[in-house]
């Protein structure tokens, strides 16, 4: 019998597939470059990140400064999204 998520753990794994999704243009599938983290910005978030640099975000997020984006970095990143769509909630209350 198949496991039945809720609709927040189904939104978890998608942006855990979205990261290997993107992940998968070069030869390391655990890191983005930052040519994927653009393209999937552009794609996949475009309203957050309209306002913001992915060059400077990705120096800010890029701990081990090697010009890729791990897993945990790639996180980092979507908490700051989610912070920033709590503040846009919080206005409507």
């Amino acid at each position: 019998m198949a496991v039945q998520f809720t609709k927040e753990e189904n939104c978890l794994k998608e942006l855990v597939c979205t990261f290997y999704e993107y992940s998968t243009g070069d030869s390391n599938k655990e890191t983005l470059t930052v040519d994927e983290f653009k393209k999937m910005v552009k794609h996949d978030f475009p309203n957050l990140m309209k306002d913001r640099s992915f060059e400077e975000l990705m120096k800010t997020v890029d701990k081990n400064k090697d010009n890729e984006m791990k897993f945990s970095e790639y996180w980092t990143v979507i908490g700051s999204l989610a912070k920033e769509c709590k503040r846009e909630e919080k206005k409507k209350h």
